[in-house]
């Protein structure tokens, strides 16, 4: 890895040097995922973008395969396409990323294993930000690590209809069907139906998903307004994903959200206020249809969450910078079989003969934030401030400082330091189990990140270097000490920990024009390690991490319609996992994933072939859950 690193240093400084003698300008890239959008030049953290070029062209079937190619985030997948991923950021938890979709937070308050299960497709996403380091004080509780935001295709005039279809090995198979078109006068609207199935690369872990998702837009004079809506449901083989003892598990998810936004602008004021509803119904079956269940399993667990709230943005530019300030209302609610408080009385779960929850919870959460932009001259500052209140836990006031200076054109410099915090799951809380068993008195954990570094960004090049430290205190995590068999919730005293990355997205063909064959390529680094408190335990997520993580793609032109994209993975994970094959704790294997996908386009058709894990590599995310070799897919694209 120390080659990669000085390669990718001289690669950095040879194009620095040749831009001296070419004309270039600030690549117009803007990033959301703050209080107010601003151009990627001018931010003082790290934001990755996906954006829509590169989510068409790549080899991705959904939203975690375009994730596991960026070098600061942790993709860990069971099972098939679509079946279950947590994504984590920096070397935190699953628990520890804010997803979002919109700036909707779609965080579940039952467990983060659910934070994947977004009722959107692929085929839905203009592009995907991903804000590493701490970011409560803007985003809110649970961006501990990170968050990614999830921005999905806007309704326009234009009136099209785009299908999408592919088949391929263990009887995969997908369909997209999307449309944009003008139902009413001024009323925009995009639709999209998406389905998939799999047989599974392995006995139980097929999968059958099908989402819907609604988009529609109006302007007038008052405001401009927007409805959106989704719904799906996923379910599948879920082989050893919680214990490898039981291989026999499934899992049924019901999902779906609406939202209602509104902006209007008012000179040099921006209002933007929005409000949603979600919903997320889980059963998760320990022995599928109850197939060889011994007499001591007394029934599936059924969770059903809401959560509903409501947020106001406003922005003020002045003399002094622009001045942003926000309200946010969050409502979570669990019912259940087994995580929460004793009812009084059992309610019926709908759809289930005979079936009730006998337990529940919720909590309520406010949040009110300040943040100021200031530009002066070369120096661009930024900082803030939330209080959160939250009925179950005290409140807390997360603050930040975000500081970027101009040192060229091209290239700037940059500092900050944030706070964030985290909620207790309800699964953290009450989860009870022959191996585990949850904690009520659990507190919220909280992290302090430090960063600095630079970054350069031009017409042909965007990149960056930085180096981050993250102090965390209360972090929450399962543990279990050498003389118990039991696993445990905990607030561990501190974790640290220190990193740094390196990446670069370049684009030949903006720098000899010659060479539009080479559209792009993406190359970045990520070395993370954690040390925690010395007490005498072994834990199950906090020093489970990505230690080295490198990646690489490249999107070619190749000429008669033809473009070939190669993603390139290699990853090494600290911590160790008990192997139930081998009846010992084992590390986990370095893996070096390779995929590639090669298009053929006419006139409004265009035909694909995609093939991921190359080398066919035996590999585990998560433990004892083995992950597919090499899985083939081709299809074909088109819009009438």
């Amino acid at each position: 890895m120390k080659k990669v690193f000085l390669f990718l240093i001289v690669l950095n400084a040879y194009f620095l040097e040749a831009e001296t003698i070419k004309e270039t300008k600030t690549n117009p890239v803007v990033i959301t995922a703050n209080s107010e959008p601003i151009l990627y030049s001018e931010t003082a953290r790290i934001v990755s973008v996906i954006d829509i070029e590169q989510i068409q062209s790549s080899s991705a079937k959904n939203i975690e395969d375009l994730l596991k190619y960026i070098s600061n985030v942790d993709i860990r997948k069971r099972g098939g396409p679509l079946a279950q991923a947590d994504f984590s950021v920096r070397g935190g938890s699953f628990e520890q990323t804010l997803i979002m979709i919109n700036g909707i937070p779609f965080n579940s308050a039952q467990t983060g294993h659910h934070n994947g299960n977004l009722p959107i497709s692929i085929y839905d996403i203009e592009k995907i930000e991903i804000l590493e380091g701490s970011g409560s004080r803007v985003l809110g509780t649970n961006a501990l690590s990170g968050a990614v935001n999830i921005i999905t295709k806007k309704a326009t005039k234009e009136q099209q209809i785009n299908c999408a279809v592919s088949g391929g090995q263990y009887g995969y198979y997908d369909l997209n069907i999307s449309s944009n078109f003008n139902l009413f006068d001024k009323v925009n609207s995009f639709y999209s139906v998406y389905r998939q199935k799999s047989d599974g690369y392995i006995e139980n872990t097929d999968t059958d998903i099908i989402n819907f998702f609604g988009s529609n837009s109006y302007s007038s004079k008052y405001g401009d307004f927007g409805l959106q809506y989704g719904a799906g449901k996923r379910d599948f083989g879920a082989n050893s994903f919680y214990t490898a003892k039981f291989p026999d598990q499934f899992e049924s998810i019901n999902s779906s959200f609406v939202n209602f936004s509104f902006s209007k602008n008012f000179n040099n004021v921006k209002l933007f206020a929005q409000t949603y509803y979600k919903t997320l119904f889980d059963r998760f079956e320990l022995f599928r249809s109850m197939k060889n269940a011994p007499e001591w399993y007394s029934g599936h667990n059924y969770h059903n969450n809401t959560s509903f709230g409501g947020q106001i943005k406003a922005s003020i530019a002045s003399e002094i910078g622009i001045s942003s300030f926000g309200l946010e209302i969050r409502d979570e609610s669990i019912l259940s079989n087994v995580l929460g408080k004793k009812l009084d009385s059992p309610q019926k779960i709908a759809g289930e003969k005979n079936k009730y929850y006998y337990y529940s919870d919720s909590r309520q959460n406010i949040s009110i934030f300040f943040e100021q932009f200031i530009k002066y001259g070369k120096m661009s500052i930024s900082l803030g401030s939330m209080y959160n209140w939250n009925s179950q836990f005290n409140s807390d006031i997360y603050g930040g400082l975000d500081v970027c200076y101009q040192l060229s054109d091209i290239a700037s410099a940059f500092g900050s330091i944030n706070q964030s915090g985290r909620f207790p799951s309800f699964t953290d809380l009450y989860y009870k189990g022959p191996t585990n068993k949850g904690n009520p008195n659990l507190k919220p954990e909280y992290s302090t990140s430090i960063e600095t570094g630079v970054k350069y960004n031009n017409d042909f090049s965007r990149s960056s270097f930085s180096i981050f430290r993250n102090f965390g205190k209360d972090l929450i995590d399962w543990i279990k000490h050498p003389d118990s068999t039991l696993w445990e919730t905990r607030n561990l005293t501190k974790l640290n920990t220190i990193g740094f990355q390196l990446s670069t997205n370049l684009f030949p063909e903006s720098f000899y024009d010659n060479i539009h064959w080479f559209k792009m390529i993406s190359l970045s680094y990520t070395f993370i390690t954690s040390t925690k408190s010395s007490e005498n335990y072994q834990s199950l997520y906090a020093l489970d991490y990505l230690k080295h993580k490198f990646t690489a793609n490249a999107l070619f032109n190749i000429g008669f319609g033809f473009t070939l994209n190669v993603n390139a993975n290699y990853q090494k994970r600290n911590g160790t996992y008990y192997s139930y094959t081998k009846n010992q704790e084992i590390k986990y294997d370095d893996v070096f994933l390779a995929s590639l996908k090669i298009s053929y386009t006419i006139n409004r058709y265009t035909l694909f072939l995609d093939i991921d894990n190359i080398f066919d590599r035996k590999y585990q995310d998560i433990a004892n859950v083995t992950q597919p070799g090499r899985w083939a897919r081709g299809g074909l694209q088109f819009n009438l």
